[in-house]
């Protein structure tokens, strides 16, 4: 069959990318023996090493590559290699002239380089061939006077080495083969002919078949003095170079060398018979090196080490406590370390290696910090006053433990010496209305009080690093200081004369931030009331796990409080089993609770109620009979975010013990209709279950928590202005994570893990069936060539995010694809599964 073999076809099955890469091995004349006859492509690329290619034409689409590069043995793919051969087809079948009729004996044209050899597609017979080399092969090849007898072998099926030399001869201009041939053949023939016979078993010389090596085997003696190889072959080798070309000759065999290096040490080897090389000069030509071991295995190269030596990081600081500087050394003792990789020593036990990675690491450390290298010395700089207060506050400790010697200018060592870190501390009183009056004051680190007025004052100014009358420099807590003056903002707290009056309900935020402020490492303890035991006691059919235990405390203790909570327990851990306990104490008969959740939800929650405590009976406020008047004969009314919208004047009539919403996520944006009708439910406790309360930006925080506790965490607007911008101050989000923490009760399945059971994993494989399989092929095969034709990554991005879903669409099962499917496919034939 006439397949297409065209570029155009080649983009489409193997990528532009793909093309672009086997072009550059076209023009470097990498190409050999390039056949394509019928529905079989053939052919040699040589890439540092001898890479056989071989297409099969199953459909005008596709292809079965072979080719024995690490890349298609791998993963299949139609690689650079295969495409390369294709190419040089293409090129040869467009500048091969009208095949002329050739005498026996035939010289073919001289011409100035070595040709790749290509084919044209032809339908004649090829045949097997026999090859004999003249007596002194060996000889005439290398002054270029060749003659070779070709002739045929009617017994025998043709190999694919037949079918390259019956190209080459093609390519020769030789067409009459039905007789034997013998060729005269110049130097560069000789090469492109070696070539064609790569492997081919059929090729002798003095009446013995030529063995083809990737590698000449050679014996070798060798010695070790002074640090350097003396190498002598062990006999007459016989190895002889083809000038000009990568092979080399050997009565009985030939051998090729692709790597330059290694052709230029076997040239003179076997020219010479001795080479002498240092050792360090081996160890970095590792062609070499790595041939001898595998010549010879008692050679000391297999027992040959490379040990690896770190350069020591010596970094001395100097400058200001303002603007300090770094300079930074690599050394191996007390000398300047060589550059990285480099020898340090070299004998025959092992080559030492000097690694600058530890250097590395330090410099790394020193840009994500923020500083800058000054010009091409090795010096660094702080390039502001806060990158150096960040080095002295915290920095210095972490860099210290990376360089393996720090040291201080004898100036600044000083200073360093009288440097003191001043901490915030909160002072708090409580008043005989029950508020608690609030004020912050300072001391250094080693205890010292200091006047809280003047620290204030310096800390409004900007300042952060300050020197003192004795000469010692104080760094002053800005981060606590702002994060204290956001949450009084925040929280709106009254001041007279420097101190702060909280509200008897606001001490959770005050504990929070004496925490955070004044390091108090102290727990908080939630008491186990009686309510909670009892709702524990009521639960049936269940054992608790520890954690859900101190959830259901702990929800209790907010609850009784102050009316509200968040349960954000990561998916799994029993948000609704805790949620269930809680309603055991709040639904009453004559005051119900009400759960709102998603649709697909209700009967989930129901079964877990009727499971974990029956004595709470249960009203589902869904369908089309939902009747409003029996509320009052249940103690928990379950119902949907829909259908709370479309019964909202029916909801707001109504005061509950209790709200529970599940999935309180979907309320996240506070203009839905579902989100409007929560907030204006009345309840006199509130509590929200989400796994995720922050699932795009924080005002999905501030909707949870305008259900929670309306105004708490102030009005939308300024809310969205100060969190929602594209910069937000670190002050003011630490202040929020301050009011919201004590409300708000997570845990993940890490966190509680030791209570968890051992997880049980049960794989079930499902095989596609034969019809999703056809679909699939289709659409791979067809959406790899659209990408491939996508003129920009974008657009080749976007196609592949379309194929990747078609692809899932047709393993989960066809009917996703195409609804009429239904009527042309068994179930069995549209889903594997």
């Amino acid at each position: 069959m006439n397949w297409d073999w065209s570029e155009q076809w080649l983009q489409d099955a193997a990528g532009w990318r793909v093309v672009k890469d086997a072009k550059r091995y076209l023009a470097a004349d990498k190409i050999a023996d390039a056949t394509i006859i019928d529905d079989l492509c053939t052919g040699t690329v040589f890439a540092g090493k001898a890479h056989k290619v071989r297409l099969n034409r199953k459909s005008h689409a596709v292809a079965e590559v072979f080719c024995t590069c690490l890349e298609n043995r791998k993963n299949g793919t139609f690689c650079e290699h295969a495409a390369a051969v294709v190419l040089a087809w293409a090129q040869k079948k467009s500048t091969t002239p009208q095949s002329q009729n050739s005498s026996p004996t035939t010289k073919p044209p001289q011409t100035t380089t070595a040709q790749p050899v290509a084919n044209r597609v032809t339908t004649e017979t090829i045949p097997a061939f026999r090859i004999e080399l003249p007596p002194q092969w060996i000889e005439l090849a290398q002054k270029g006077r060749w003659s070779v007898k070709i002739e045929h072998v009617a017994t025998t099926n043709p190999s694919e080495e037949d079918k390259r030399l019956f190209v080459w001869l093609r390519g020769q201009g030789i067409s009459d083969i039905s007789k034997p041939l013998f060729l005269t053949l110049n130097n560069q023939t000789v090469a492109s002919l070696l070539r064609a016979l790569w492997q081919h078993s059929r090729v002798k010389a003095n009446g013995q078949l030529i063995a083809w090596r990737e590698l000449p085997i050679i014996t070798y003696n060798s010695n070790v003095s002074n640090n350097r190889l003396h190498l002598s072959l062990e006999g007459n080798q016989e190895w002889r170079a083809l000038k000009g070309t990568p092979f080399f000759l050997k009565n009985g065999e030939i051998a090729y060398v692709e790597d330059q290096e290694l052709y230029t040490f076997l040239f003179i080897l076997f020219t010479e018979e001795s080479f002498e090389v240092t050792l360090s000069q081996l160890f970095h030509t590792y062609q070499i090196r790595d041939y001898l071991a595998a010549c010879d295995e008692s050679s000391f190269l297999h027992q040959w080490q490379n040990v690896i030596i770190q350069a020591e990081v010596y970094a001395v600081v100097f400058g200001s406590m303002e603007r300090p500087q770094i300079r930074m050394q690599a050394k191996l003792g007390s000398q300047k370390a060589p550059p990285h990789g480099d020898l340090i020593h070299c004998d025959e036990l092992q080559a030492e290696v000097c690694d600058w990675g530890n250097y590395e690491k330090c410099l790394s450390w020193l840009e994500k910090e923020g500083w800058q290298r000054v010009g091409e010395t090795d010096t660094w700089k702080a390039p502001d006053e806060a990158c150096a207060i960040h080095f002295w506050d915290k920095g210095m400790a972490l860099f210290q433990k990376l360089v393996d010697n720090l040291d201080f200018a004898p100036g600044l060592q000083e200073l360093i010496g009288q440097f003191n870190r001043v901490e915030a501390l909160l002072q708090t009183s409580q008043l005989t209305n029950g508020a608690t009056s609030l004020s912050l004051g300072f001391r250094t680190s080693s205890g010292k009080e200091l006047n809280a007025d003047k620290i204030i004052q310096l800390l409004r100014s900007g300042k952060r690093l300050i020197q003192t009358s004795d000469g010692s420099s104080l760094l002053l807590p800005k981060e606590s200081w702002e994060a204290f003056q956001a949450s009084i903002t925040q929280a709106n707290w009254k001041e007279h004369q420097g101190r702060y009056f909280i509200e008897k309900g606001q001490n959770r935020i005050l504990r929070e931030m004496r925490k955070n402020i004044s390091n108090d490492t102290s727990k908080e303890s939630v008491q186990e009331s009686s309510t909670a035991k009892k709702s524990i006691a009521s639960l049936e059919n269940v054992s608790l796990r520890k954690y859900q235990e101190e959830g259901i405390y702990w929800l209790h203790d907010r609850l009784e409080d102050e009316g509200f909570a968040l349960l954000a327990d990561e998916m799994g851990l029993g948000k609704t089993l805790q949620s269930i306990a809680i309603l055991s104490s709040f639904a009453k008969s004559d005051s119900p609770a009400l759960v709102i959740m998603p649709t697909t939800l209700i009967g989930n929650w129901k079964q877990e109620i009727e499971k974990f405590n029956q004595t709470l009976k249960t009203y589902v406020h869904h369908g089309d009979r939902r009747d409003a008047n029996l509320w009052d004969q249940y103690n928990v009314i379950v119902t949907s975010y829909k259908v709370l919208g479309l019964d909202r004047a029916t909801f707001m009539k109504q005061t509950f013990s209790l709200v529970i919403l599940d999935e309180a996520s979907l309320i996240r944006n506070p203009d839905t209709d579902a989100a409007r009708a929560c907030f204006r439910l009345s309840a006199n406790r509130r509590l929200a279950l989400t796994g995720t309360p922050v699932e795009n930006q924080l005002r999905d925080l501030w909707a949870i928590f305008q259900f929670l506790q309306p105004g708490y965490l102030g009005e939308r607007k300024a809310f969205e202005q100060r969190f929602c911008g594209k910069i937000v101050n670190p002050a003011d989000r630490t202040a929020l994570q301050w009011r919201a923490k004590p409300y708000i009760l997570r845990r993940t399945k890490n966190l509680v893990a030791k209570d968890l059971p051992e997880k049980i994993e049960i794989d079930e494989w499902c095989e596609l069936s034969d019809t999703q399989q056809e679909w699939y092929r289709g659409f791979s095969d067809q959406g790899l060539a659209l990408v491939d034709r996508c003129e920009t990554d974008a657009q080749a991005r976007m196609q592949m995010l379309t194929l990747i879903l078609r692809l899932r669409q047709t393993c989960c099962d066809l009917a996703l694809l195409d609804p009429t499917t239904k009527d042309d496919y068994s179930l069995e034939q549209r889903s594997g599964k």
